[in-house]
């Protein structure tokens, strides 16, 4: 039977220690956090208690900020702590959701059974990482002890796209396009340190350069990213002047973009490493859209072309040879005796070449025999066509 306890019913009220109503959202709850731990972090806060003041802020965000946890904490007034020895002890009532699995399970709840440290410090797998990754905008605001650093370090940058448009002939043979764009680079003064030059950055005071923390609740004990470096395990005490300890800048690049032949609109060329430069870790990649321009004369059916090669009636009738444009240049071609209007003629491997890793292999070129009917006939021509009009009356 579940029941609302009154406020006597609570050992720790989570919501007067973070200074939020009862039916706070979530959105609300992180941003009450955010603004709290700011002032609370004991790197600010020089208080005497400031370190037990934080740890019980941190307690009450995580509780709140996991709906199993506040579910169980609204119903009945566990702290987190009662709820992990409820959960180790053999398990919450029914229906609250708790953690019964023991040490292990409750672990794997949070990282997806991954156990290792990756990087420095970061706990493995998709949970916690995840968790507190909403710190990250937190931490790059430029409170004290931070110097404006985002805390994703080892996250690889945005990739970066472009449009660009080329030649018929140019998606043929393929070509070279310099282009210039807009990118995020590391700061030339700081090398990407975001720390002014000569200072450098200082291992963090609340995990000790670590990344993450030891968390005790009840008989168990498991590892957290570090909330006030975001897992990095350093912070910037003096911010480099140039990128205000962002360690990064807006850089104009230039790059030459190698197209392939084979190329169509809509293919997506990848240049790794090209995009912005993630602090302290690798750049993305720039990704380039190709938009191929029309041609007069050839018309392109995936790797095939299409030409119309226009005859006279007497070629199509008495049949002969002809010259057609290729890719490659002019090629001489035989007109079969009655060749028909839209009658038309496969010359193999003579079309465009396919993208890699399959470039050496070509479509075909079709050539479409259009008759020309002439409007005017001298009086020699029309005296012709009529007897032979009436030979095919006999």
């Amino acid at each position: 039977m579940n029941f609302r306890p009154t406020n006597t019913l609570f050992s720790k009220d989570y919501y007067k220690i973070l200074g939020i109503p009862r039916n706070a959202s979530q959105a609300d709850i992180k941003k009450k956090y955010f603004q709290g731990a700011k002032k609370l972090h004991p790197d600010v806060n020089k208080a005497a208690d400031a370190q037990e003041k934080f740890a019980e802020f941190n307690e009450a965000y995580e509780t709140l900020s996991d709906e199993n946890k506040r579910r169980v904490y609204d119903q009945t007034g566990m702290t987190g702590d009662e709820q992990s020895q409820a959960g180790a002890g053999g398990g919450f009532p029914e229906g609250f959701g708790g953690f019964s699995g023991g040490a292990g399970n409750f672990w794997e709840q949070f990282t997806g059974g991954a156990q290792g440290r990756q990087g420095g410090g970061m706990p493995g797998g998709g949970g916690f990482e995840d968790i507190f990754g909403d710190f990250e905008d937190f931490f790059s605001m430029g409170g004290p002890g931070k110097g404006g650093r985002q805390a994703q370090g080892r996250v690889k940058g945005k990739d970066i796209s472009l449009n660009i448009t080329i030649d018929f002939m140019e998606a043929v043979e393929g070509a070279s396009k310099t282009v210039k764009y807009q990118k995020v680079d590391d700061c030339s003064r700081c090398n990407g340190t975001g720390a002014q030059p000569g200072t450098g950055e200082t291992n963090c005071s609340t995990c000790g350069g670590s990344g993450y923390q030891t968390v005790r609740q009840g008989s168990m004990i498991f590892q957290s990213t570090c909330p006030s470096c975001g897992g990095i395990g350093k912070v910037i005490r003096n911010p480099c002047l140039s990128c205000q300890g962002q360690g990064s800048v807006q850089t104009t690049a230039t790059e030459t973009i190698k197209i392939p032949k084979g190329v169509d609109t809509g293919v997506n060329l990848r240049m790794s490493g090209k995009g912005n430069k993630a602090p302290q870790g690798p750049s993305g990649d720039l990704m380039i859209k190709v938009t191929v321009k029309d041609h007069h004369y050839f018309k392109r059916d995936k790797y095939d072309i299409n030409t119309d090669k226009y005859i006279t009636i007497s070629e199509a009738i008495l049949g002969g040879e002809t010259t057609v444009r290729t890719l490659t240049g002019d090629m001489k071609l035989k007109i079969n005796p009655g060749t028909q209007h839209d009658d038309r003629k496969r010359l193999v491997k003579c079309g465009i070449s396919r993208l890699p890793p399959n470039h050496n292999q070509k479509g075909d070129h079709y050539v479409n025999f259009k008759i020309e009917i002439p409007r005017n006939l001298t009086p020699e021509q029309r005296e012709i066509i009529e007897r032979y009009a009436a030979t095919e009356k006999q």
